[in-house]
């Protein structure tokens, strides 16, 4: 689709055999009533639970139908990007074009052929730039890729399982749009104390080094210092000047310099990677922190959460499966921007003595189980 509308769609009932049907595009003369006539028609495809239609990530593209024109589907019964998945997990990526390069070469390297085309002047990426001449054979590869994938995959994955898994999509989809919102007030308190524990660290970090220049930040500069000035390689088992958090942990048994550099380290990622990064999610998002949910890519099964997928911004996501520990920062997000109230309305209501908190654990796992 382009920004606003869709352009085409394709359509592949075997191998070798694909079509594309355009609704729109500034190349192709296309009236309104045609236009209408052919979304009508392809609503009516759509909404017809009988024919059985495969999608690659369709959670996007059923969605898209219903706010771009209006239309419902039914029949989805398979998703080829968690075919792909469930049937080769230890692979890392699952989407057409890197399916096509490792499974599929003749089809290898299909979508950067309309690159050139979409990709304006100032980075941005709208199909609509893209010469149907262009356009109609890199939408009739995707459709015949996702067949391939169909054909090879469908008698070796439990489609039960893939159900679960298209089911899930359109929950985490709508999970996205509504992370966390960041405390502004404790982030800004925050914000000032964590610098000066930094600083405070770095001054005993240099009394140690005896070296004002000194940088916590190099490891080079870090192991001169370990193992050549304090000398504490002769505690480990093999000859090596790592400064993994790992050998500092073993170490800080014998010096204070390794434990304080791992505190420096663990300080400056909560600066930089989780304060910067949460208020730039925050300020992006309208306050709240966003981040993209991945069910595909942990050979564990587990979900994946950051990255960016094909087409998003990816401006200000994070990891939200990697909040930090520390009581500091996890007091910076809450559910509800009106917490205070909230809070202020429950001391103030002297007979709560305390608030309880249960979790079970894996408690979900387990409801999925039963079911």
């Amino acid at each position: 689709h382009g920004k606003h509308q869709v352009l085409c769609n394709g359509f592949c009932y075997k191998p070798g055999y694909a079509r594309t049907v355009y609704f729109a595009h500034n190349k192709i003369k296309i009236s309104e009533k045609e236009r209408s006539r052919r979304i009508e028609y392809f609503g009516k495809f759509l909404a017809d639970p009988k024919v059985e239609k495969i999608f690659h990530y369709g959670s996007s593209d059923t969605v898209k139908y219903q706010e771009l024109l209006g239309l419902k589907t039914r029949g989805y019964t398979y998703d080829t990007n968690y075919a792909e998945y469930l049937r080769y997990p230890h692979r890392r990526r699952f989407g057409l074009a890197e399916i096509a390069k490792v499974r599929f070469p003749e089809f290898a390297g299909y979508k950067d052929i309309v690159q050139p085309y979409a990709k304006g002047k100032d980075g941005d990426i709208d199909f609509g730039r893209i010469p149907p001449g262009v356009l109609t054979p890199y939408n009739c590869a995707d459709t015949d890729v996702c067949k391939r994938v169909e054909k090879t995959t469908e008698k070796k994955i439990s489609l039960p399982l893939l159900q679960v898994y298209i089911h899930c999509a359109y929950v985490l989809n709508a999970a996205e749009a509504k992370g966390p919102f960041l405390d502004y007030k404790y982030w800004s308190k925050v914000k000032k104390l964590i610098p000066s524990r930094i600083k405070s660290l770095e001054t005993k970090l240099k009394q140690i080094a005896g070296n004002p220049d000194f940088n916590p930040g190099s490891p080079p500069q870090v192991a001169k210092i370990i193992y050549d000035k304090l000398e504490l390689g002769k505690y480990l088992k093999k000859d090596t000047r790592t400064t993994a958090k790992e050998t500092l942990e073993l170490l800080a048994e014998h010096h204070e310099f390794p434990s304080l550099e791992t505190e420096w380290r663990g300080l400056s990622k909560m600066d930089s990677t989780y304060l910067d990064g949460y208020k730039l999610s925050a300020d992006t998002y309208e306050g709240r922190l966003r981040t993209i949910w991945w069910l595909t890519g942990a050979i564990t099964g587990r979900l994946r959460s950051g990255g960016k997928k094909e087409g998003s911004e990816g401006e200000g996501i994070v990891n939200m499966q990697n909040l930090h520990k520390d009581p500091l920062l996890m007091n910076l997000l809450v559910s509800d921007p009106f917490w205070y109230k909230l809070f202020q309305d429950i001391t103030a209501y002297r007979s709560l003595k305390a608030i309880y908190g249960a979790d079970y654990s894996q408690i979900e796992v387990r409801v999925l189980a039963h079911m």
